[in-house]
């Protein structure tokens, strides 16, 4: 209930929670034949590998949580209301997750087991989109939630 009376706290659970199970659906999809995803969800199969299903959602979760923490501060800590204000927010939120996805390929951040995905996908845009898939969602989530 705690979170419920905390926008912000709510909001920035929703988003670990979303991208924790997109990053098990990518898991899951990454193990599939190439006649049913394309190279680039392919490319993510040597990182699932190295890591647990679990590890990698856990991964996965406090690098969009962190990179929201960014985006919120920036944003002086304001939660759309409306969806004119998510849009507002979404056109800043995909360069912030652009930049991120290319600070984790330039560092290496989670490992070599990545390179292959940054060498078929290339950096920035991936990152920026499901950064941006992510905050929509939970806002989705988020507006709903008083409903139920």
């Amino acid at each position: 209930m705690i979170l419920v009376q905390n926008p912000i706290a709510l909001f920035i659970g929703l988003n670990f929670m979303v991208s924790f199970f997109s990053d098990i659906v990518l898991n899951d999809l990454s193990y599939l034949s190439k006649t049913h995803v394309g190279p680039i969800i392919r490319s993510l199969n040597p990182y699932f590998r190295e890591k647990s299903i679990i590890v990698s959602g856990v991964l996965a979760g406090l690098t969009v949580v962190s990179v929201l923490c960014i985006l919120l501060y920036l944003t002086n800590w304001k939660i759309p209301e409306t969806w004119r204000e998510l849009f507002s927010l979404i056109i800043v939120a995909f360069p912030v997750g652009f930049i991120a996805d290319i600070v984790i390929d330039k560092t290496g951040l989670f490992g070599p087991s990545l390179v292959p995905y940054y060498e078929v996908a290339g950096s920035g845009l991936w990152g920026g989109l499901a950064f941006v898939f992510s905050i929509v969602i939970s806002y989705g989530i988020y507006k709903i939630i008083p409903y139920l």
